[in-house]
């Protein structure tokens, strides 16, 4: 018999037949979950020291995932609990909304047991990073040692070494998917050859324009040079996930000509 993951999630829909089979699809891959179909009561028992992850329906009564995520976040031990949302409702603005508010990912139903599995183990992966990460970044600071990345002997500061390590997965995932040579090698020489000094440029300006996670990941590799196409096949998105996502990030970042690049954005501010 296959052991049991540690991975615990927190399944929040108001239809309770695909509740039922999101925990089906889970158990099979020896996840668990609490499964609630009130956003009220979600809201009670989500615990960072217990939940992994969290999959949102949007449209429930008594109160939206849009509006259950932004309660979520004001609690400060929950705040860093990866959210993906799971929904019918695949109109633009409603994505875009889901990740302006801080959703790390989007599913749009009819569910498909693949794409599902791939996106909680790809954002499980980010969490894992990250919360390795601040430990290293705690104990560091205690013993007053400077963190080095394993691309540069220069110091970074914190908010680089996160961006760096996050692409790290992504970047053992895409050396191991089958697509063609060149484009897989264009991805992968992209990334590795300007990752330092791409991280640095956007660090130093990207503070002030109050992106999401998911958006400084994706404008890092659009200064990498990735198209959308190569950004959603690293990403696990769809295409045109990425293309509201660079919207939005235009709009946050002011860019009105429509002929202006976000790279020279960078290179120009």
């Amino acid at each position: 018999m296959q052991k049991k993951s540690s991975v615990h999630i927190l399944i929040v829909d108001d239809n309770q037949a695909d509740l039922e089979y999101l925990q089906l699809l889970l158990d099979q891959h020896h996840i668990s979950a609490d499964c609630v179909n009130n956003p009220l009561e979600a809201l009670k028992i989500v615990d960072s020291r217990k939940h992994d992850i969290m999959l949102l329906d949007i449209e429930m009564p008594q109160m939206n995932g849009y509006d259950l995520t932004l309660q979520i976040k004001k609690k400060a031990e929950c705040n860093g609990i990866p959210i993906i949302f799971i929904s019918a409702l695949d109109q633009k603005n409603h994505i875009q909304k889901a990740f302006s508010i801080g959703a790390q990912d989007y599913i749009q139903k009819p569910i498909i047991p693949h794409e599902v599995i791939a996106r909680i183990n790809l954002r499980l992966d980010q969490s894992t990073q990250l919360k390795q990460l601040k430990k290293k970044q705690a104990v560091n600071k205690q013993n007053d040692e400077p963190i080095q990345s394993n691309f540069t002997k220069d110091k970074v500061n914190g908010e680089q070494l996160s961006m760096l390590n996050d692409i790290l997965p992504r970047l053992n995932i895409l050396k191991k998917k089958k697509m063609p040579q060149d484009r897989r090698k264009k991805i992968i020489d992209a990334i590795e050859k300007d990752l330092t000094e791409n991280a640095f440029i956007f660090t130093q300006k990207i503070k002030k324009y109050g992106l999401t996670p998911t958006e400084k990941q994706i404008v890092l590799f659009i200064i990498s040079g990735m198209s959308s196409k190569e950004i959603a096949e690293t990403l696990y998105l769809s295409v045109q996930t990425i293309k509201t996502h660079r919207k939005n990030i235009r709009k946050k970042l002011g860019i009105t000509n429509q002929q202006k690049k976000v790279l020279d954005f960078f290179l120009d501010s």
